[in-house]
């Protein structure tokens, strides 16, 4: 026993919340005098697996002997602690004797090759416990095998008759397994001739048909008509999906898939009846100001740009975005492809966003412009490959996960289409719609700026089939022309809103304007006129450094630009900036005009609301004016609602994380995210005159996302309340970078700072004790041995 002690590094203890955690001081020291060179760790039983320690991080776990009652083991709490266990690794467990043999099961269930009794002198190891419970129990040593989670051996036969081969060994060579030639048994020859025959299915009038479909007779008595009959309404409860968040507006503000479409308009909250439906349908408003999705297209090969410009899908803020593009799959044959070796794994890691935030919702596009027609053109041909892409793309969507298809045909009836793809096209779209809806997938497809363009590749009713319309806003001009025009005016793009707007079934809930977060460059053919519309040399435009196109460089890399000291306008006829040195230019957006685009698609799309909205009742118009804001020109007041993610990082930094938590986590669900799923660094600020830090900010806020606090100030009050403990500050407060204690009692002090050696980041550090000072030279010295 003494030996363990000795050779363990690190030393994990698990207690129970029934112990008061002033006695955890007292227990350290009793571990530290049998294991002098360890660090030792406490956590929670109840937040063990919340805790994201490292595996294989500790040689020695202590379970269940700090606390008054036996605690409960689990099979996930001891593959929790198996996990943390390294290679030989021992755990020391209190076992009650009624449970021995349930529990030693388990133990070897989860992976400990070996358990054994500790002898009557090793109960120094039990504190806080009850004498009864201490009679009735016994302390048990368990050890980890030699190899961790993923080991594997290889087995090998002296002769594999199957293969024909033999492996061969030195006479000294120590063999894993071995088998002889007749232990193996050929299992083909146990068929006989019947066996090797193929059933005819067609005989059976109850079970699954030539083509495996299940189907039921029609006087079926076998039960399988009711197990049909379930799993179809089983299915068509879960297949009734919305995402919108427009249901009580009335169909013209309905996705394809909402619950509520076919119905009447209704107040927000109110429970109403779904068709087919036997469970009663809530709807939650979200309000105007965060209603508005926001499309992001994540392109699969911006993760090979070299150093900085790497973007990676771990980079991705999910609280950013209400949707997410993953761009771009290809059409091969009559199917979805993907374009990058790397698309299976991508997949995965973007789907895995929603884990982050639950409303997220993730599509994939396909197509894009380097794609081409020729793909499109053959797959829309007929009816029986366009019906084939269907339902080959509705499988491949549901393989992966993805919530809905973007179609990305740049473009229909253009770039070498005929002009009959214009009408195949909307058979597609309709198509795809009626597949889609009834399964809760999202349909949309990215159009043209150009009006022209869009009326020569789409037929008007497109609109009607399609939960979305991405406006490819943006690309207006670029180094192809021989005057520098800008990549996104905003006078462009209000011109295409418009035209949008008067299209059949193109209604506001449709429509996204689309920002490009990048910008066109030009060539100057005269460095000296360098406004928009200058002319250019129509070619040989500057590349960025990281995305290496020639006309075409990123918003950081422009930001980079005006770094070196480009110099920067601004238009007022288009309301966007542009730069330039010597002859090189771009036009971009940046985040004044970018606000500017908001603003003019919400007043847009708005005058159209208000008229498909004329049949509201003028109560029901008053109730909506009621929540405007207006100044006394008449001008809206904006709301704190609308202010940018930034802003509000501003903000948070000046205040206190329990504060923030209590304050926003709760409000909508931008504000959750923006909270609990960003990275945003966190001060737990808790200075004398503050509130204690309660057990629920212990639970929600500092445990669960103890690896974003950067500060930590703490008073008597916060340590005193509760179960907290210093004790709980270890290595997985991974950013803590401050560090402030106020009136803590020196006896707690002196056995918590030898743990500041595990903070990585730790560079400011301030005590005030409680009690008089008993000894500098032992406080100086743990401190600056840390």
């Amino acid at each position: 026993m003494d030996d363990i002690f000795a050779s363990a590094k690190s030393i994990l203890v698990v207690w129970a919340p029934d112990v008061n955690p002033e006695n955890l001081p007292m227990f350290q020291e009793k571990i530290q005098t049998k294991a002098k060179q360890a660090r030792i760790a406490f956590e929670n039983v109840e937040m063990l697996s919340e805790s994201q320690r490292l595996s294989s991080s500790f040689d020695l776990i202590l379970f269940g002997l700090v606390s008054k009652r036996d605690t409960q083991i689990t099979i996930d709490i001891l593959n929790e602690l198996f996990r943390l266990l390294g290679p030989m690794g021992y755990l020391i467990s209190h076992v009650e004797h009624t449970k021995q043999s349930q529990t030693i099961d388990l133990f070897k269930m989860c992976g400990f090759s070996s358990c054994n009794p500790l002898d009557a002198n090793s109960s120094f190891l039990i504190e806080n416990k009850d004498d009864n419970v201490k009679k009735l129990g016994s302390l048990w040593l368990c050890q980890k095998p030699s190899f961790d989670i993923g080991y594997s051996v290889p087995l090998r036969s002296t002769t594999d008759t199957r293969m024909g081969q033999t492996s061969s060994s030195t006479a000294g060579e120590k063999k894993t397994w071995t088998m002889e030639d007749d232990d193996l048994i050929d299992t083909d020859e146990l068929l006989d001739e019947n066996d090797r025959k193929k059933p005819d299915v067609k005989k059976y009038d109850c079970g699954t048909t030539s083509t495996g479909v299940r189907k039921a007779c029609k006087n079926c008595t076998c039960g399988l008509a009711q197990e049909l009959e379930q799993e179809e309404h089983t299915t068509a409860k879960e297949t009734v999906k919305s995402s919108c968040g427009s249901c009580y507006l009335g169909d013209a503000f309905r996705c394809a898939g909402c619950p509520s479409r076919g119905l009447p308009p209704f107040k927000p909250g109110e429970r109403v009846t779904v068709p087919n439906m036997s469970d009663p349908l809530v709807c939650t408003v979200i309000p105007d100001s965060y209603g508005k999705r926001v499309m992001c297209y994540y392109t699969n090969w911006s993760g090979y740009r070299p150093s900085d410009g790497r973007f990676s899908i771990q980079d991705i803020d999910p609280s950013l975005c209400t949707h997410i593009i993953y761009s771009f799959a290809s059409v091969r044959g009559n199917d979805l492809g993907t374009t990058e070796g790397s698309d299976p794994e991508n997949y995965k890691q973007i789907l895995a966003l929603k884990e982050k935030n639950p409303d997220l919702k993730v599509m994939l596009a396909v197509g894009g412009w380097n794609h081409g027609s020729g793909p499109f053109t053959q797959m829309v041909a007929t009816e029986k490959s366009r019906q084939e892409f269907v339902e080959n793309s509705y499988n491949f969507l549901k393989k992966y996960g993805f919530d809905g298809l973007d179609l990305d045909w740049e473009y229909p009836a253009d770039r070498g289409s005929p002009y009959d793809d214009r009408h195949r096209f909307t058979q597609l779209v309709e198509q795809l719609s009626e597949k889609y809806k009834p399964e809760g997938l999202l349909l949309s497809a990215a159009t043209p700026a150009s009006p022209s363009r869009y009326d020569g590749s789409y037929e008007p009713e497109i609109c009607k089939h399609l939960d979305f319309i991405n406006m490819m806003t943006y690309d207006y001009t670029g180094q192809w022309e021989r005057t520098a025009g800008h990549n996104s005016p905003l006078t462009s793009q209000k011109e295409t809103v418009q035209h949008m707007l008067k299209k059949q079934d193109c209604t506001p809930d449709k429509l996204n304007l689309g920002m490009g977060a990048y910008g066109r460059t030009h060539q100057l053919a005269d460095p000296s006129a360098n406004g928009i519309g200058s002319p250019t040399v129509g070619s040989g435009a500057m590349a960025g450094a990281y995305t290496g196109e020639s006309g075409f460089m990123s918003y950081y890399e422009v930001c980079q630009k005006l770094k070196e000291g480009w110099t920067k306008e601004w238009s007022n006829q288009h309301q966007v900036p542009y730069a330039y040195s010597g002859s090189n230019w771009v036009g971009y957006d940046d985040t004044e005009s970018i606000a500017l685009k908001i603003i003019l698609s919400d007043i847009s799309m708005n005058q159209v609301k208000r008229q498909l909205n004329e049949h509201m009742s003028s109560d029901e118009k008053t109730k909506k004016l009621r929540n405007l804001k207006f100044d006394k020109n008449g001008t809206e007041i904006t709301c704190i609602e609308h202010l940018s993610n930034e802003i509000f990082y501003e903000i948070f930094d000046y205040l206190d994380g329990c504060d923030i938590f209590d304050t926003f986590s709760n409000l909508n669900i931008r504000f959750k995210c923006l909270i609990l799923y960003s990275s945003l660094p966190i001060k737990i600020h808790r200075s004398i005159s503050s509130n204690q830090i309660t057990e629920y900010h212990y639970q929600k806020l500092i445990i669960p996302y103890r690896h974003r606090i950067i500060s930590f100030h703490i008073n008597d009050k916060s340590y005193m309340s509760f179960s907290f403990s210093l004790h709980m500050i270890d290595e997985s407060f991974s950013r803590l970078e401050s560090l402030v204690l106020y009136k803590i009692q020196y006896d707690i002090l002196i056995y918590f700072l030898p743990n500041l050696i595990t903070l990585p980041r730790l560079f400011s550090l301030k005590i005030g004790l409680n009690d008089g000072l008993r000894n500098f030279s032992k406080l100086y010295g743990l401190v600056f041995r840390c």
